[in-house]
């Protein structure tokens, strides 16, 4: 493990008399702590517009350090690699929307409608748009899980084109019911021509 000319451990009175222990290294990006009530040690950073956190599930400090310098310096790689966003990721707009759709539609729509509109999100939805910020979702990306669904492969059946327009339609009235997490309200969806 390097040597971090930077490393200093302080010990944080909190409220109640408690105290926790902290360490910041990896030039102040990286933070290891210690609540009172736990033996194990913490290790969180900012990164990508948010704070994210993760137990070391050691009671080491040193090996605390090792493992906070692997889960960071792997979080940039995410970020670098575009698996890391700052954003809400389309699986979780949908259990939101899943959430509360039904109550929503209270009355004005049947029931099937909507126990459709789950599975079509379940099963096909969010195995593909799942891991996407919700912003990276636009028609180019529509028109890739639309192609994926149209191709042919051993034991997959391919969906008739009504039941891809439901999916496409299940889509879009998922990325317009969720407004405060999309930044638009209008999706362009490619048109595909059938030969």
């Amino acid at each position: 493990m390097a040597d971090y000319p930077y490393t200093k451990l302080t010990h944080i009175r909190l409220a109640g008399g408690r105290t926790w222990q902290n360490t910041r290294f990896l030039v102040e990006r990286v933070h290891v702590y210690r609540r009172d009530e736990s033996p194990k040690w913490q290790c969180s950073s900012y990164l990508a517009g948010r704070n994210r956190r993760t137990s070391t599930k050691t009671d080491s400090l040193s090996q605390a350090k090792e493992f906070a310098e692997d889960w960071y310096l792997g979080l940039r790689d995410k970020l670098r690699d575009g698996e890391l966003h700052g954003e809400k990721t389309f699986k979780n707009a949908a259990r939101k929307l899943m959430g509360g759709y039904e109550i929503l539609t209270d009355g004005e729509r049947n029931k099937r409608w909507v126990k459709d509109h789950y599975r079509r999100i379940r099963m096909h939805l969010d195995p593909f748009f799942g891991k996407l910020a919700l912003s990276q979702i636009n028609g180019g990306v529509v028109q890739d899980y639309r192609i994926a669904r149209m191709t042919k492969g051993e034991g997959k059946r391919v969906p008739s084109r009504s039941t891809l327009h439901h999916e496409t339609v299940t889509l879009t009235r998922h990325l317009r019911q969720r407004p405060l997490t999309v930044s638009y309200t209008h999706l362009t969806l490619p048109t595909i021509y059938s030969v």
